[in-house]
């Protein structure tokens, strides 16, 4: 399902409609869908919107099993989206243990939402 939320984020990123080739739609790991969307051109309000495109990506991915049972077999436990490539944005950089953790942090939400019926 990760290869789904990955390449959503990217196509979203983009100012007009691509094609989306093979290789984008299912690569062997995330790393390639990162490399394979490097020459996408971003929306000119991109960094407005990518909180709430997120959000509804997560939230589609949760709500369907299995993702929704692990996610509240971990209870109340934090979540973090610990990385080596110094993402501060959506992680943590576990070199400088420096970041805002947003996945991590929208991820508990729509767990607490599931949780309590909301969602």
């Amino acid at each position: 399902m990760w290869n789904i939320i990955q390449l959503s984020m990217r196509i979203c990123l983009q100012s007009h409609r691509i094609k989306v080739g093979r290789n984008f739609v299912k690569p062997k790991n995330p790393g390639l869908v990162k490399r394979a969307s490097r020459n996408i051109k971003l929306k000119e309000n991109w960094d407005k919107i990518k909180f709430d495109v997120m959000l509804r990506c997560l939230n589609k991915k949760f709500t369907q099993e299995p993702f929704k049972s692990k996610l509240i077999e971990t209870g109340d436990a934090f979540i973090m989206e610990g990385n080596w490539w110094n993402d501060t944005y959506w992680g943590v950089c576990l070199k400088t243990n420096t970041g805002h953790n947003y996945l991590g942090k929208l991820i508990m939400s729509i767990r607490t939402e599931i949780i309590t019926g909301k969602l």
